[in-house]
């Protein structure tokens, strides 16, 4: 906008001219409704000082303003950026101690199309598993497990099936650890869950429990335990199923699931952004209230 016949909106109440068709009565931009004039016969009312004002006041408002506004957007991005994703790519274990299996969701031997799943069907040396899923949620934060598998040989081995993944925020103040399941497995069998929350945020970080580990030898089995929370963030969350056998010639079927409380700590970091621009945002409401 310029001064040649343009029209702009003025931040000044402008005094009239009689018998001018054009003269209003101006309110500040910060009070409400205004109108707009040539800027011609609208400055040449203007009191000398107010001129000064008008032209030199105005680039230094508006340069005030978007200032404001560009920090109020940068502190907007770094409050999204200190929120990580919920978690990142669950992964499934499997050994017998002679072999191996690793299946992360959506690599080659996953069998489940959906995002945070892992299946696993095949052989893992002397045991055959038909259904083997990891699987993780957020709100609240979880994880599961669900296996089936059976052995045709007396002599199989410690079967260790582990389900892991990361990026767990905010904090929580409490886990529920569930199992449950049934087995047909012969002499000696026994099936045991342990769950871990790994504070360095890697998965598969055994370093610490996060609920008591529960231990089955019949052949129908179904627990909770309730453990502490973890105070960092993100974290990683870890579900283990170990089955031992001195028969193994059977069946297995079990299941676990460890959930976060659902009132869970708010995250220090988030907190502190959030804080800090709240503080400007009511500081800038606070000048804007003085000028006025």
């Amino acid at each position: 906008m310029n001064a040649k016949g343009c029209h702009r909106v003025l931040k000044f109440r402008i005094p009239p001219a009689t018998g001018n068709p054009d003269s209003h009565s101006y309110l500040d931009e910060n009070k409400g409704l205004y109108g707009t004039a040539s800027i011609g016969s609208a400055v040449a009312r203007l009191q000398p000082a107010d001129r000064g004002l008008f032209f030199g006041g105005r680039g230094e408002y508006l340069m005030k303003m978007r200032g404001k506004w560009a920090l109020f957007a940068l502190f907007g991005l770094l409050f999204v950026a200190a929120a990580p994703n919920a978690h990142a790519i669950v992964e499934l274990t499997l050994t017998n101690g002679a072999t191996t299996i690793d299946v992360l969701d959506g690599g080659a031997l996953d069998s489940c199309a959906a995002t945070d799943c892992v299946t696993y069907n095949g052989g893992v040396g002397n045991w055959t598993v038909n259904v083997d899923t990891g699987f993780s949620g957020s709100d609240p934060n979880s994880l599961g497990l669900a296996y089936s598998g059976f052995s045709s040989k007396k002599v199989a081995g410690a079967l260790v099936v582990t389900v892991s993944n990361n990026f767990y925020v905010p904090a929580t103040d409490g886990f529920t650890f569930h199992a449950g399941g049934t087995s047909t497995l012969r002499s000696g069998s026994n099936v045991a869950f342990a769950a871990f929350g790994g504070t360095s945020n890697n998965r598969f970080d055994l370093s610490n429990s996060l609920a008591p580990s529960m231990a089955f030898t019949t052949a129908s089995y179904s627990n909770d335990t309730f453990g502490a929370g973890v105070t960092v963030s993100p974290y990683s969350m870890t579900i283990q199923q170990t089955v031992t056998c001195t028969d193994c010639r059977g069946l297995e079927t079990g299941s676990a699931h460890l959930t976060a409380n659902a009132s869970p700590v708010p995250e220090p970091a988030a907190v502190t952004l959030f804080g800090t621009l709240l503080l400007l945002t009511i500081g800038a409401i606070r000048r804007k209230t003085r000028r006025a």
